[in-house]
């Protein structure tokens, strides 16, 4: 399996088909949420997603970005096993 060093946000535009349609070139946004108690009280957007929606019919996937920041080089062998490619 040939390696590349893609950006998440990237590899998951061009590699992601929607499971609901079928389309293909979702858009990709990176987005941030509050977790619990003082993060909440004090609006910290500490937990970060990649959001990949279909354009087509809208379904959404989230993604956890600090696993797939964190292994850029292992980014597309995880969306092999995710996607099924």
């Amino acid at each position: 399996m040939m390696r590349t060093t893609a950006k998440p946000q990237e590899a998951l535009e061009q590699r992601w088909k929607c499971p609901k349609c079928g389309a293909p070139r979702p858009t990709v946004r990176k987005i941030s949420t509050t977790g619990g108690g003082l993060s909440r009280l004090f609006d910290i957007q500490h937990i970060k997603y990649y959001a990949v929606s279909c354009n087509q019919c809208g379904y959404t996937e989230l993604y956890d970005a600090s696993v797939l920041d964190k292994n850029k080089n292992r980014l597309m062998d995880i969306l092999d096993i995710i996607i099924g490619g």
